[in-house]
């Protein structure tokens, strides 16, 4: 089997473990010890989601998918839905943040499209 070479494939991993490391960590603040087996099974269950229309934010699929695959492996509605509330939580605060920032840094205002993507800017048509 050879290295990944594609940055993206790479990323998309990381990202992937960190999910799966999220559901690990939440899942020890609340008392219950999710396998890494476990852990993986519910981000990928969350992660398939966004397939289900749903709210902004995916609010209510999101911690339905966590609670259903919870509860195949015995927890409790009720800690699965908090597990699954604190990594969304998690996740939000995270990408918010982060884009918050991205906004300020790159200093985009509505309707800038930066040159380097080499798009037309509005107007041009």
């Amino acid at each position: 089997m050879g290295i990944v070479k594609s940055a993206g494939v790479r990323r998309a991993g990381a990202i992937a473990g960190a999910l799966v490391l999220a559901f690990a960590a939440a899942g020890q603040a609340i008392g219950v010890e999710l396998t890494i087996g476990q852990a993986a099974l519910m981000s990928a269950s969350v992660a398939l989601a966004p397939a289900v229309p749903s709210g902004p934010g995916y609010l209510g699929t999101f911690e339905l998918a966590a609670v259903t695959v919870g509860r195949t492996f015995g927890l409790d509605p009720d800690q699965a839905f908090a597990l699954a509330l604190i990594v969304h939580a998690g996740i939000l605060g995270v990408t918010s943040v982060g884009g918050a920032v991205a906004f300020v840094v790159d200093g985009w205002r509505r309707g800038q499209v930066p040159a380097e993507h080499g798009l037309p800017a509005p107007g041009d048509g």
